[in-house]
């Protein structure tokens, strides 16, 4: 899945949905998928498909990589991908290989022939306990290098290289993104596994130039914090309150206590899936039984990640901001905690 913007419609490749204006409300912005009263089966999202990138001279756009979390997928997280690519953001969402993704595949070529097989990747269950660490922490450097690995892919757009498309879903000619990204300002982002992710990609490319933890789990590091003197970038860390516990707040304070430049910031009375899609896919009825169901309004809690998230890279990769945001962020800030202050 490949995320940009085209100020006024947002195009994302892989969903063929109608545009909308950047200045609507985000409650209609995105039509059903922000209904107060989702209609499953029914589900839109506001982006074209296979649009050409908007191209505007001697503005090239930054790039942003997204890690899913755990037993998630590239689609996983439409909502929170979208909105940073309305605010004139490349978002490259990645679908690991590392057997932590919900189920994905490859194309393997046999010697000799010309058709390609695919092959499928199922999610691998790992007991909690002793030795999970040790699984977890080479899945997380996999997944870095498959962050990486995105961003050399991206390099080779802008830079006019050829780059094959094995899917062949899209009719979209790859060579229209020449000289239209920024790599200099390349940045990270994931959700739960996917936060810590973004730390061990941070620490192994110094390409990334700031991140963003949305709910980061932080078991894959918990011992391995000497990787944590290595990531000099930015970070923001936008924590769930309820699924934080001291154990995993204790590890990330150690990320956040190497630079000023590390920021923490819970959102009260909110649950882990608030960052994902699945609130806004399930009535009332599921999100209680999937465990998305949140004190504080859903549509609240990811509008208020998005705009915590997109204040923080507008001081550090240079993306234009508005107003309007910094005064949501006021609004409630009742329910927004800086710092880590339970551990």
């Amino acid at each position: 899945m490949l995320t940009f913007s085209r100020r006024r419609p947002v195009t994302l490749s892989g969903f063929r949905t109608r545009a909308t204006s950047r200045d609507t409300p985000c409650s209609s912005r995105y039509g059903p998928h922000f209904s107060r009263k989702p209609s499953p089966g029914d589900i839109h999202t506001p982006c074209a498909w296979d649009a050409a990138p908007l191209v505007l001279e001697g503005h090239p756009y930054p790039v942003l990589v997204f890690s899913h979390g755990l037993g998630g997928c590239r689609t996983t997280y439409t909502t929170f991908c979208l909105e940073m690519a309305s605010r004139g953001i490349v978002v490259a969402a990645l679908e690991h290989r590392d057997y932590s993704a919900c189920m994905t595949f490859y194309f393997e070529s046999q010697e000799g022939e010309e058709k390609m097989n695919k092959r499928w990747m199922l999610f691998k269950k790992v007991k909690s306990g002793k030795g999970e660490f040790a699984i977890r922490n080479q899945q997380v450097h996999q997944r870095a290098r498959e962050c990486s690995r995105a961003l050399d892919m991206l390099s080779d757009l802008t830079c006019g290289l050829p780059v094959h498309n094995v899917l062949a879903t899209s009719s979209l000619r790859l060579d229209a993104f020449a000289g239209l990204l920024d790599i200099d300002r390349a940045c990270a982002a994931g959700h739960s596994f996917g936060g810590a992710t973004v730390i061990a990609a941070m620490a192994e490319d110094k390409r990334f130039k700031a991140g963003l933890g949305l709910d980061t789990w932080m078991l894959p590091l918990r011992e391995e914090t000497s990787v944590f003197a290595h990531v000099e970038q930015p970070m923001l860390f936008v924590n769930m309150e309820k699924f934080q516990t001291k154990e995993n707040l204790r590890v990330m304070k150690q990320v956040q206590t190497q630079s000023p430049l590390k920021k923490v910031v819970t959102l009260r009375g909110t649950v882990h899936l608030n960052q994902c899609d699945v609130p806004f896919l399930c009535d009332g009825t599921m999100r209680r039984m999937f465990g998305a169901s949140s004190r504080l309004n859903r549509f609240t809690a990811m509008q208020l990640t998005t705009n915590l998230c997109g204040a923080f890279l507008s001081k550090h990769i240079d993306i234009p901001t508005d107003a309007k945001y910094t005064t949501h962020i006021q609004q409630h800030s009742s329910v927004i905690q800086e710092g880590i202050t339970s551990v």
